[in-house]
């Protein structure tokens, strides 16, 4: 009889407790999938662009402006190759649950630095550019709200007025961008910068960051250091880092979410490994007698313990491919329903590849002691056994 069989029967000579064990692991690795996507949604710096855009912000955060000329300014130091101001605008569309995710930035700067993040057609690049109230929406938004191109829409800020007095913005729909990367945002919006700063009653020429793009990768550091030191004694000191860096910086605030997802997964496997260890090692015991006869008809103890050994890893195998399966199919759901708040959200390479590295380690840490004591088995006192 070959091993394959032997160790197929063997995992099915008790199906209730081989399910059990393979549930146990399956839910280990679908926490452990899950939690992956989520804390990999969280990291920035593995975003397209993320580690060589810079941004210019207030050292006291995002939400504190700094003054339109730091923009002049910081367009004309040696390494910036291109950049453009960004301010963010807190509006919505009808009803003030209709929130939308909109920047007011230099259109033709803006493009060119996000063409890693968007794909959008030349027509609509060409009249987004011309047109001075014209905003380029995400597919999703436009599909959302029912918008083409060429509508003409009017958004309500929760803060800025106009200098009529009122907070509705009328904007025309000049593109329509889609994402670059599978799972990206399509639910932002970008508009004019100069057109909505000239019609601000208060707050006018001021803009939340920076966006920058420099000619020499290795100088970016450099340049940070000497933009930073430019403003060091000014009412509106800077700070100049990655979109990965401060990304990194604002998690922080909140918490290290890798650090979370460790704690969680390290537990769930800790557990696994306790539960299903002892069950092996009690298998192993209820078959000690049939060990024998194996012995007796020829089975060296390396032969013997490659059968429990394929046994554990069938077990362990099973569990880990229907965890990651069903975890999949969570994230692909919860990536789509949340594709604005997450846009980065997928089960990707570096999880599956992990995923296996801990299935790996996992027939090893549960199988060492099984195996070991399977091998070890006396023929006389295993035959003796009742």
């Amino acid at each position: 009889m070959r091993e394959a069989t032997l160790v197929r029967r063997n995992a099915l000579r008790n199906p209730v407790r081989m399910l059990l064990m393979v549930g146990c692991i399956a839910v280990a690795f679908l926490i452990f999938g899950v939690l992956s996507a989520v804390a990999t949604a969280f990291r920035l710096e593995d975003q397209p662009g993320a580690h060589e855009r810079m941004m210019v912000v207030n050292r006291n955060g995002f939400q504190q402006t700094l003054p339109i000329a730091y923009a002049r300014d910081v367009a004309r130091h040696a390494n910036v190759a291109s950049s453009s101001p960004v301010r963010m605008a807190l509006i919505y569309w009808r009803q003030p649950k209709d929130i939308v995710s909109a920047v007011m930035v230099e259109p033709e700067a803006y493009l060119g630095l996000s063409r890693d993040m968007v794909n959008v057609a030349d027509a609509d690049r060409a009249r987004f550019l011309v047109t001075r109230d014209g905003l380029l929406v995400g597919r999703a938004l436009a599909e959302r709200y029912g918008w083409k191109r060429g509508d003409q829409v009017t958004l309500q800020s929760f803060n800025d007025l106009r200098e009529d007095g009122t907070r509705a913005w009328r904007f025309t729909v000049a593109g329509i961008y889609t994402a670059a990367q599978p799972g990206g945002s399509e639910l932002g919006l970008a508009g004019h910068f100069a057109y909505y700063n000239e019609a601000l009653l208060t707050g006018r020429d001021r803009i939340n960051w920076v966006l920058v793009q420099g000619r020499n990768l290795a100088a970016n550091d450099a340049m940070a250091r000497a933009i930073d030191a430019g403003y060091t004694n000014s009412a509106a000191a800077t700070r100049t880092q990655s979109e990965a860096a401060l990304g990194r910086a604002f998690l922080s605030q909140i918490g290290d979410v890798m650090l979370i997802v460790r704690l969680i997964v390290g537990a769930a496997f800790v557990v696994i490994l306790c539960v299903v260890g002892n069950t092996l090692i009690f298998m192993v015991g209820e078959r000690t007698s049939e060990i024998g006869v194996l012995k007796t008809l020829g089975f060296s103890r390396l032969r013997v313990a490659r059968i429990f050994a394929g046994e554990v890893a069938l077990i362990t195998a099973a569990g880990a491919i229907a965890g990651m399966s069903v975890a999949a199919l969570i994230v692909s759901a919860i990536g789509t329903a949340l594709k604005d708040v997450l846009p980065g959200m997928a089960m990707g390479t570096s999880t599956l590849a992990m995923s296996a590295g801990l299935a790996a380690l996992l027939i090893l840490l549960t199988g060492i002691l099984p195996v070991l004591k399977a091998s070890r088995v006396n023929i006389v006192e295993a035959l003796g056994r009742k």
